[in-house]
């Protein structure tokens, strides 16, 4: 709650928003209050790990099917695509654990058919984990060090793509623009329907509302009709706004070695007096709802050791996982 409340001061409540990210429970919780306007996607990804929790003691080959019809019913455009794919998936599993799982569900959190917002085609958190490996390296120093290893890595990033963007010269950005390629090329053989200057007949597929992108139906449809393409394509895939995303930069900072202090009207703040806890410090991220977290184990038997005694030679039969003492 308190992370979401500052992130709100961040953001603004003018936006609409749409935040993917597991089920963790104080997400689930604090979302609905703090952002009660925003759309909440569940990531495909960690709904795939809760599937396969669901199938301990089953084939590989088996959980790798009912993995790809899930993602199937994920992916599907159309409410009869989706229920299509749902029913296969509860067919094939006959598992009341696969069942109970999928009735927990939201389908509207989840499934792009009944999304209606946009998620411009992510449908998992992978930025998030790919920032938390990008930084891993400063993750184990000190608190100041870490702050200031992740500032000269992003002001890096940002002084890269700034230089990087400059170099393009077409309307959308590389990845985009070949999609837009891509579809103009699949579609230049067929025929477009037209019932007036403004009403093309095309299909219905939901995916240019889902991603804000046109899909090739609708791009060959406003090619044909001597529309601008690039006008119906959201802002955010055009050079423009990648240019604005990075035209901020990231200051050096004096370290904390070489701080000016005037003696006179500063104060100098010490660091808190601290205590370690015991134990090692936890490196594991916070399990999504529905994950089991397994702990391995050794699967070897102990080993038996023979102990000598050193006083009337006599021995005795010792578990090697105990620790080991002479007996008299």
């Amino acid at each position: 709650m308190w992370f979401l409340s500052q992130l709100l001061k961040v953001v603004g409540s003018g936006r609409r928003l749409t935040f993917v990210s597991d089920r963790q429970h104080g997400l689930l919780d604090a979302l609905s209050v703090v952002f009660p306007n925003a759309h909440h996607a569940y990531c495909l990804n960690h709904l795939k790990k809760n599937l396969v929790d669901k199938l301990v003691g089953f084939r590989t080959n088996y959980k790798l099917c009912l993995m790809k019809i899930l993602v199937k019913c994920a992916y599907a455009l159309t409410v009869a695509s989706f229920q299509h794919y749902m029913e296969k998936l509860r067919r094939i599993a006959r598992n009341d654990r696969v069942d109970s799982m999928l009735d927990s569900l939201q389908n509207d959190k989840w499934a792009n058919a009944f999304f209606r917002e946009k998620r411009y085609g992510e449908m998992s958190s992978n930025a998030a984990e790919s920032y938390n490996n990008w930084i891993g390296g400063a993750r184990e120093l000190s608190i100041t060090c870490m702050v200031d290893m992740i500032r000269v890595q992003i002001m890096t990033q940002l002084s890269d793509r700034r230089a990087e963007s400059r170099r393009w010269t077409m309307k959308l950005c590389p990845v985009m623009e070949k999609k837009l390629v891509d579809s103009l090329e699949l579609a230049k053989s067929w025929d477009v329907i037209v019932a007036s200057d403004t009403v093309l007949e095309t299909c219905s597929c939901h995916e240019w509302q889902l991603n804000g992108f046109p899909c090739c139906h609708d791009v060959h449809a406003l090619r044909s009709s001597g529309r601008d393409v690039y006008g119906f394509i959201d802002p955010f895939f055009h050079i423009d706004c990648f240019r604005e995303s990075y035209k901020e930069s990231v200051y050096p900072v004096p370290s904390s070695e070489r701080f000016y202090f005037d003696g006179a009207s500063s104060s100098v703040i010490k660091p808190p007096i601290t205590k370690k806890q015991p134990g090692r410090n936890k490196k594991k991220r916070i399990p999504s709802r529905g994950e089991n977290v397994k702990q391995i184990k050794c699967g070897r038997l102990p080993v038996e050791i023979l102990v000598d005694n050193i006083a009337d030679g006599d021995y005795t039969i010792i578990p090697a996982v105990f620790e080991m003492k002479l007996i008299s």
